[in-house]
């Protein structure tokens, strides 16, 4: 039942293991099959008694994660009402699809109205939680008045920002996404990058429903970390998420040998040294990775900026022979060069259509990501940079 898996689920457990992978932000589900909102909702409770757990498990999921200082959104599906038994949605005004009239189901909108102001509330004394992934609404005739339900949203949490993977016209902080399902194997290729929000199952469903081979992770760690690094070059808002959820108590993943966390752990361990090339970044002003763009097809370097623009790190992921690559000829000009890892410099070069980076006599491509971070006249260093220039 709900309120048993409300209350087997170990959201300890489950952050310090979203902490231990170095995630960023953790997608959620509040709810979504059947609209059982997992913790307590007096709205939903009036419309739809029993759709509600006694435990408040996604306001103790956000103090979790809270304290380890990593963000969450949660996911919900407006458009859940043909999941509903037939005396439910009479209950709450949900009308089935009419080709015809596929205007909003106005009772259907006060009752999401309701829930959504409530749980928007209370979201909104979670500091880490920022907002709301809404799935799903302009299926069946987009009979969802999103306009009004986001200007719910953000009267109840004016912060709040809304994910959908459907334009919502008059929206602000709105956010595009888009998800692929199912890798059958393990190719880098699979997945293109994409200028928008982006989510990729790569152990199974979205979903765990039970422990066996259909968690085992489809992307190695080397895959997952190079696309992860590959896609920051488009400038996604949100960056990458990888989608693989544990069993129903939150910490467990799978068999050894299946589970996905390991993968994760190893992944963490490429990003975690070049983690300010790829976090908190946008994409390059000079060298832009097109929407759509595959990696065995796109130039063998991406980049990505500092936010105040200062910096730019080039991720070199198809080294060729020798210790130099071309890089096309910047709008901007750098003046210096350096390992972002090591902190050695790298001679830098500007020609008439190009821009020489070459590593010194010492240095070797990382067969997955050398990041070279190139600075502008008068910018500051790094902390990283201020350490090794200290050391």
């Amino acid at each position: 039942t709900p309120d048993e898996f409300a209350d087997l689920f170990d959201v300890h457990a489950f952050a310090n293991q979203m902490s231990e992978i170095g995630v960023e932000y953790v997608i959620f589900t509040a709810w979504h099959k059947g609209m059982y909102n997992l913790g307590p909702n007096s709205a939903l409770d009036r419309w739809l008694p029993g759709h509600t757990t006694k435990r408040d498990l996604i306001g103790e999921l956000a103090d979790a994660l809270a304290v380890k200082g990593i963000a969450l959104v949660f996911y919900t599906a407006p458009n859940g009402g043909h999941f509903l038994l037939p005396e439910e949605q009479a209950m709450v005004g949900y009308a089935k699809y009419d080709k015809a009239a596929p205007q909003p189901i106005p009772v259907f909108n006060d009752f999401l109205n309701e829930v959504y102001a409530e749980l928007a509330e209370r979201c909104s004394k979670k500091p880490n939680v920022l907002g709301f992934f809404l799935d799903g609404w302009a299926l069946r005739g987009r009979r969802i008045d999103m306009k009004r339900l986001c200007d719910t949203v953000h009267k109840h949490f004016p912060k709040a920002i809304a994910i959908s993977q459907q334009g919502i016209p008059g929206v602000i902080n709105r956010y595009f996404a888009k998800d692929y399902n199912k890798p059958k194997s393990d190719d880098v290729d699979l997945i293109p990058a994409r200028s928008i929000g982006h989510s990729a199952t790569f152990a199974g469903p979205w979903y765990r429903g039970k422990s066996d081979s259909s968690g085992k992770p489809m992307f190695s760690a080397e895959t997952i970390f190079r696309f992860t690094v590959f896609n920051a070059g488009a400038g996604g808002p949100g960056g990458m998420g990888w989608a693989a959820s544990p069993l129903a108590d939150g910490k467990t993943w799978g068999s050894d040998d299946n589970e996905p966390l390991p993968t994760f752990r190893v992944v963490n361990n490429y990003i975690r040294p070049i983690r300010e090339s790829i976090c908190g970044v946008a994409p390059s002003r000079n060298w832009t990775l097109p929407n759509e763009s595959k990696f065995s097809t796109a130039p063998a370097y991406v980049a990505t900026r500092s936010l105040d623009g200062k910096r730019e790190y080039v991720h070199v992921l198809k080294p060729g022979d020798g210790k130099s690559i071309a890089l096309t000829k910047p709008v901007e000009e750098f003046i210096s060069a350096r390992l972002l890892i090591s902190g050695r410099p790298v001679k830098i070069e500007a020609g008439t259509d190009s821009l020489l980076l070459t590593l010194g006599q010492d240095d070797q491509w990382d067969p997955l990501d050398t990041v070279i971070v190139l600075d502008k006249a008068g910018a500051a260093p790094s902390a990283k940079e201020q350490t090794l220039k200290e050391k």
